[in-house]
C-alpha cells in the first residue's frame, strides 16, 4: 500500500503515487472502460483496455498485467470464456482475475468460480470496494508469484548435487536436503536438532579444527575441509563445508547455513598434480644427467663414435635412457594411486621387514648414506597403508630433511610407536634447522615452501607437506610437527593400524 512518503504530485484532487500495479480492463462499453480508469488511475495504478476477449488476449504477452478487471456479458467472448483460456493457459493461468458483472445471481457467481475467478465486483462500481477488491487481488497475484517462487527454489535445492544444512544460532540442525542428509545422516525428529558437530564427528574428520562454540559466537563465514576416511574398497570422501549467517527473520529460527561441496575429484587432481611434482624432482633428475654427459661430450666435439671410450659411454646412455622410461611409467601408475584406496595401493605393509624395506629403498633413491638413517620399530603393529602410498610419505618425508639440511647431508630417524584406538604412530626424525613454529600449520598447504634461500630453489620444490597431508587424512588419520629431539624436525603420522 503506497504510504505519504510515495506521493508524487496531486492529480484532481487525488494523490498520485508510485504504480502500483498493472491492470488490464474487458469491457465492451467504452463508458466503463473510462470510469474505471478514471477511478484506478489517480490510485497509482497503471491502466490498459481492451474492447473485447480476443483483444485482450493478444495482449497479455506484451503487458503482462499484474490482474484483469473482466466484465461477465460481452459479445462473442464473454467474460466466462476469456477465464476458461486463461486458466488453460501455462503461463496466464495464475492471473488474478476480477469479474465485472451486473448480475448478482447465484448461478453467475457459481460458474465465475469454477472458471477460475479470484473475486467479483457488482455494478454500478462503488469507488472504495473497487480499490480495496483491486488492491486485495494484486496481492493475491503476487502471494502466488513468490509462493512459485520458493516452490522452485525449494526443488532446486531439494535436487541440487550439493548438501544444504539449515541452522539455528547454536548450529543446532533445522533441516537438510536430501544430500545433505545422504552425507550427515539424518537429523532425527526432534526439533530443533542435533549440533551440526555432532553429525559430522560420527563419520568426518574436519580440517582444519574448530572449536564450534567459538564458531558460532562470531556470525562470520567460515570455509572447513570435511574428509571421510576410505574404508575397504571405497575410496576417502572429501568435502568442502561452506558455513555463512543468514540473516534474521521475526519468527525464523534459521540462523546459519552450511553448503556442502563433494571436491574429490579436485583433491584427487591437485594429489596427483602434487604427486606428480614431487616424484619427477628426484627420479628423473639422476638419468637425465646421465644422458646430458654423453652428448655434451658428442656435440662439443670432446669424443666421437669412434673414441675408444664410446662404447662405455653408449652404455651409459642406453642404461640412462631405459631407466628413464621404466621411471616414467612408475610416475604414471604412482598418480593413479589418488584414485584408488591407499591401504591396499600396491602390497600391504604387513610388517616391519616390509617398513624396513620401502624406508631404505627411498633412502637410497634419494643419495642417502645408510649410515645417515636409523629405524626404530617399537610396535609389531603396521600401519593401514599400502606400499606404495608410504613410499610417497618417505619420499616428500626424507626429501625434504635433505633439501633443507644446511649440507644437504641430514641424519634421519624413522620411528614407529604404537598409540591408542588401535592406532600408530610414523615419526621421521632429522637434525636439520627445524620449521618454525608459527609457519607449522602452513607447511601442508600446496605449494607453499618455507625458505626459498635455502631450498636452493631446486626444481619441483614447493611442494611441501600437502601430498603427506592428503594421505593421512584419507586414511582416517593425521599429521603434525614437533620438536625433534636430534635437534631439527619431527614430522609425525597418525594411522590406523593394520590389524
Amino acid at each position: 500500500m503506497p504510504t505519504e512518503s510515495d506521493t508524487s504530485s496531486i492529480v484532481n484532487g487525488h494523490p498520485m503515487v508510485k504504480v502500483e500495479g498493472r491492470v488490464l480492463i474487458v469491457d465492451d462499453q467504452p463508458m466503463v472502460r473510462v470510469t474505471l480508469r478514471g477511478l484506478l488511475e489517480p490510485l497509482g495504478y497503471k491502466i490498459f483496455d481492451a474492447e473485447h476477449g480476443a483483444a485482450a488476449l493478444a495482449m497479455l504477452d506484451e503487458i503482462r498485467p499484474d490482474m484483469l478487471l473482466l466484465d461477465v456479458m460481452m459479445p462473442d467472448m464473454d467474460g466466462f470464456a476469456v477465464l476458461e483460456r486463461l486458466r488453460a493457459d501455462p503461463q496466464w493461468r495464475d492471473l488474478p482475475v476480477l469479474l465485472v458483472t451486473s448480475l448478482d445471481d447465484r448461478s453467475s457467481r457459481l460458474r465465475g468460480l469454477e472458471a477460475g475467478a479470484d473475486d467479483f465486483l457488482t455494478k454500478p462500481v462503488d469507488l472504495e470496494e473497487l480499490r480495496a477488491r483491486v488492491r486485495t487481488t494484486i496481492r493475491l497475484g503476487r502471494m502466488r508469484r513468490q509462493i512459485q517462487a520458493r516452490e522452485r527454489f525449494a526443488w532446486t535445492v531439494e535436487n541440487s548435487k550439493d548438501g544444504y544444512v539449515w541452522l539455528d544460532r547454536d548450529l543446532r540442525v533445522l533441516g537438510a536436503n536430501r544430500v545433505g542428509v545422504s552425507w550427515l545422516g539424518p537429523p532425527g525428529d526432534e526439533q530443533p536438532g542435533p549440533l551440526l558437530s555432532e553429525l559430522i564427528d560420527k563419520t568426518f574428520r574436519v580440517r582444519p579444527r574448530v572449536n564450534w562454540s567459538d564458531l558460532a559466537a562470531t556470525r562470520e563465514g567460515h570455509e572447513l575441509t570435511l574428509v571421510r576416511p576410505e574404508q575397504t574398497a571405497i575410496s576417502a570422501l572429501w568435502l568442502r563445508l561452506n558455513l555463512s549467517p543468514m540473516p534474521e527473520a521475526p519468527g525464523d529460527p534459521v540462523r546459519w547455513m552450511a553448503r556442502l561441496e563433494n571436491v574429490t575429484a579436485l583433491q584427487n587432481t591437485m594429489g596427483q598434480a602434487v604427486t606428480l611434482l614431487g616424484l619427477m624432482n628426484h627420479k628423473l633428475r639422476t638419468p637425465l644427467a646421465m644422458v646430458r654427459t654423453p652428448i655434451e661430450l658428442l656435440t662439443q666435439g670432446y669424443m666421437t663414435t669412434d673414441d675408444p671410450d664410446w662404447p662405455r659411454f653408449r652404455e651409459q646412455l642406453d642404461g640412462a635412457l631405459a631407466r628413464l622410461q621404466r621411471d616414467t611409467d612408475q610416475l604414471l601408475q604412482l598418480a593413479e594411486l589418488m584414485d584408488r584406496p591407499l591401504s591396499t595401493a600396491g602390497a600391504q605393509v604387513s610388517s616391519m621387514m616390509v617398513m624396513e624395506r620401502v624406508t631404505r629403498e627411498v633412502a637410497s633413491d634419494l643419495g642417502m648414506s645408510p649410515l645417515a638413517i636409523r629405524t626404530k620399530w617399537n610396535t609389531d603393529l603396521a600401519p593401514r597403508i599400502g606400499a606404495d602410498a608410504l613410499q610417497l610419505v618417505l619420499l616428500q618425508l626424507l626429501g625434504n630433511a635433505i633439501k633443507f639440511h644446511p649440507r644437504r647431508a641430514p641424519n634421519v630417524t624413522v620411528q614407529l610407536d604404537s598409540a591408542e584406538d588401535e592406532r600408530v604412530h610414523l615419526c621421521v626424525m632429522d637434525d636439520g634447522p627445524g620449521i618454525p613454529e608459527e609457519l607449522q600449520e602452513r607447511v601442508w598447504q600446496p605449494m607453499y615452501q618455507i625458505d626459498r634461500v635455502g631450498a636452493g630453489e631446486v626444481p619441483g620444490a614447493g611442494v611441501g607437506l600437502s601430498l603427506v597431508a592428503n594421505i593421512a587424512w584419507r586414511l582416517g588419520g593425521r599429521c603434525w610437527i614437533e620438536p625433534s629431539p636430534m635437534g631439527g624436525t619431527c614430522v609425525c603420522l597418525s594411522l590406523p593400524s593394520g590389524d
